[in-house]
């Protein structure tokens, strides 16, 4: 049998993320029915159990944000627009001739999605739907980008300051060209990064980051180029049926599964799924009996990944 991946999950380990960080923080749930074709695809069949540290109610990972506004000014083809976290750029927008207030956010926007940089920022134009959150209050706004923070940082973004540097190219030393605001506050000032809200006019919902609870991890480092489940894997059943595949959720931008990522790019670059078949031998998930019964008690006795 063969796994199946998710576009976010392909991408993120061609991009430097490894297998444990895309495993760790997850949920898996087990289905009857036809396994889909693609991790991409919406789940079928009926949802036999979720799998949670202990069979603990799970905090999703929330990932912290910081809205950057551009408020005016024009920008010219010699001037940059920098995005940096904690003193160190993610994104650097150079080129950018035009009204900053319409072309600042989706050129920084860009710019940090297409940066190699390690934690792996990403960045949305307001209006932007992720894993069910909007962000920002005004459709599309043009003048709006939100930096969202590393999947698995939690709560260790939140005391980051973000800065936005908008200097002109052949005179490093002159700040003008392009106004700004980062969360709101003071015209061109820095703040700490999660002091964002997800939206304006009314929307309270801030960008602090939270951290992950009773979700599945597992042991680091690696020994022999394997890493095994940490902790109780465990699940009470909530139907009855027969199990036939598996769907392992990851965090942030958790979906319950059900979403269709061929049908929505942006959640298809950040939802993380990966899928397997369910046996009693010859499948990617091994069970001792695959008839389970609602309200009994599952358990994954043992999760190895191996990389050989």
């Amino acid at each position: 049998m063969a796994l199946k991946f998710s576009p976010a999950v392909t991408n993120s380990i061609a991009s430097g993320l490894g297998w444990g960080d895309v495993i760790k923080n997850s949920v898996i749930d087990v289905y009857s029915g036809s396994q889909p074709a693609n991790a991409g695809d919406a789940a079928t069949g009926t949802k036999l159990c979720r799998f949670t540290t202990s069979s603990g109610a799970l905090t999703a990972e929330t990932r912290a944000n910081c809205r950057i506004a551009f408020t005016g000014g024009t920008l010219a083809a010699t001037d940059t627009v920098t995005v940096s976290v904690g003193g160190t750029p993610i994104g650097i927008a150079t080129g950018v001739a035009g009204t900053a207030a319409t072309l600042a956010a989706a050129a920084v926007a860009s710019a940090v999605n297409n940066t190699w940089s390690f934690p792996d920022y990403k960045a949305v134009v307001a209006g932007t739907t992720v894993g069910g959150i909007t962000y920002g209050a005004v459709a599309n706004a043009a003048n709006e980008v939100f930096i969202l923070g590393p999947k698995n940082a939690g709560t260790t973004c939140n005391a980051l300051l973000a800065m936005v540097n908008t200097a002109n190219a052949t005179a490093v030393a002159t700040q003008a060209n392009a106004a700004f605001s980062i969360n709101g506050h003071t015209a061109n000032t820095t703040i700490a990064f999660a002091n964002a809200a997800h939206g304006g006019g009314g929307t309270s919902t801030n960008g602090t980051g939270v951290a992950a609870a009773n979700a599945l991890t597992m042991t680091y480092p690696a020994v022999a180029g394997k890493i095994s489940k940490s902790g109780t894997w465990s699940a009470t059943a909530s139907a009855n049926g027969v199990a036939t595949y598996f769907r392992i959720l990851g965090n942030p931008n958790f979906d319950d599964g059900s979403t269709n990522l061929n049908a929505n790019n942006t959640d298809a670059t950040f939802i993380m799924r990966i899928d397997g078949s369910v046996g009693t031998s010859g499948a990617d998930m091994l069970i001792s009996n695959t008839t389970i019964a609602a309200n009994a008690v599952q358990t994954v006795n043992q999760f190895d990944l191996t990389i050989a």
